[in-house]
């Protein structure tokens, strides 16, 4: 998105017309949260409350989590989920807790690699 930024420039080595590129980062995750596809949250409270749906033991379990960001794409999970947790993030709606269900790792990307 364009952005105007002031900035001070005592040195005068900004000229008009210059221009570049910035990344401005707003807020990072904690480092001790865990970061989903937004698909497979089920539901979330005002209150940062939310579940998914993980696999143990060939089958579906309903956890329930505590919810930090969520851009639309990806979901913080600040509590209730560890990376090795298999979220299922694509089901049809029917799914049940206690499931049986057959796992397929799926890799995704992680931001900023």
């Amino acid at each position: 998105m364009r952005t105007e930024v002031d900035l001070p420039n005592a040195d005068g080595k900004l000229t008009e017309g210059m221009y570049g590129r910035v990344t401005i980062i707003l807020r990072t995750a904690s480092p001790d949260s865990v970061t989903i596809p937004s698909s497979g949250l089920l539901g979330q409270t005002g209150k940062g409350e939310g579940a998914v749906y993980v696999v143990r033991d060939g089958k579906a379990r309903k956890v329930d989590v505590q919810v930090g960001n969520d851009n639309g794409v990806e979901t913080e999970i600040l509590g209730g989920l560890t990376p090795e947790d298999q979220v299922i993030t694509s089901y049809n709606g029917s799914l049940e807790d206690g499931s049986p269900v057959r796992a397929e790792m799926k890799r995704v990307a992680q931001a900023g690699h």
